[in-house]
């Protein structure tokens, strides 16, 4: 694994700054998973906008966006493919405690990371997955933010090990389907194409949006529902997103056999 490397960070005392910082003791902060082709970050808008959303829910200080927008367009240029990972934290504060104290300069950080390996694929070019243990948490105040506390995944993630298992999908408290550790998941189940709702505890993923918005461009039934995760074993077909694989079908869950992944033909070319 190619470790990942800082390409640029809003303050020059970083290494100080990131021993007060509360993205570093509570999560207080952010992400984006931007994915560089061809030396341009793709979906940068969507990003800059979820982002914005985000730290607004959270109350997190403002940046210099143009600023940013420009930086990340600037060593976008030089990649020709790459993942980035922009991380926006509340900022440092000596104060110990949670409370929110006025005037904190948020930090920001921009790694880079090479491009990873695709997932293992079976020769209809479909994944395997499985369905996890680890309960994901559902929060009317988070819901749908890309936050930097991501414990559960990483409980999630540490389920299994097989390479040829790509991802696992978790409930939440209420026994419905919320995501993969990584993605967001679409199925085919009693014939309709369904989603779960961000109420549900899901990430608004940016691929996911696109498929929601190219459903509806083209007429097809696509609706954002609870799901329960019992009924996974009911669905005939599935598909996951994300910006980094794009929309990729699945061909198994827990060793059972689905049928053709058709559903996510309309939907490959959006973010691949």
């Amino acid at each position: 694994m190619t470790a990942g490397h800082v390409i640029f960070s809003s303050h020059d005392d970083l290494g100080v700054r990131v021993c007060f910082d509360r993205g570093l003791h509570y999560g207080d902060g952010l992400f984006e998973t931007i994915v560089v082709r061809d030396g341009m970050a793709r979906h940068l808008d969507a990003h800059m906008q979820r982002l914005r959303a985000g730290m607004a829910r959270l109350r997190i200080g403002s940046v210099d966006w143009p600023g940013l927008a420009q930086t990340l367009v600037s060593c976008a240029s030089r990649e020709d493919r790459a993942v980035f990972k922009l991380i926006v934290t509340r900022g440092s504060d000596p104060a110990r405690g949670y409370v929110m104290h006025e005037g904190l300069c948020p930090t920001v950080v921009l790694l880079r990371y090479d491009f990873p390996s695709g997932p293992a694929l079976d020769p209809a070019g479909r994944v395997a997955v499985r369905l996890g243990q680890t309960i994901w948490p559902q929060d009317p105040g988070l819901d749908g933010i890309k936050h930097c506390n991501r414990l559960p995944q990483v409980l999630a993630r540490a389920e299994w090990s097989d390479p040829g298992i790509f991802e696992s999908l978790h409930a939440n408290a209420a026994g419905d389907l919320v995501s993969g550790t990584m993605t967001n998941v679409f199925v085919i189940l009693d014939g309709q194409l369904l989603t779960p709702a961000i109420a549900c505890g899901c990430v608004a993923g940016i691929a996911r949006a696109q498929v929601i918005d190219r459903a509806r461009a083209a007429n097809v039934a696509l609706t954002e529902t609870r799901i329960p995760l019992a009924a996974i074993k009911r669905c005939t077909e599935m598909f996951l997103t994300n910006v980094r694989i794009g929309a990729v079908g699945v061909g198994r869950i827990d060793g059972r056999a689905l049928g053709p992944a058709r559903a996510v033909d309309l939907f490959r070319d959006l973010v691949a």
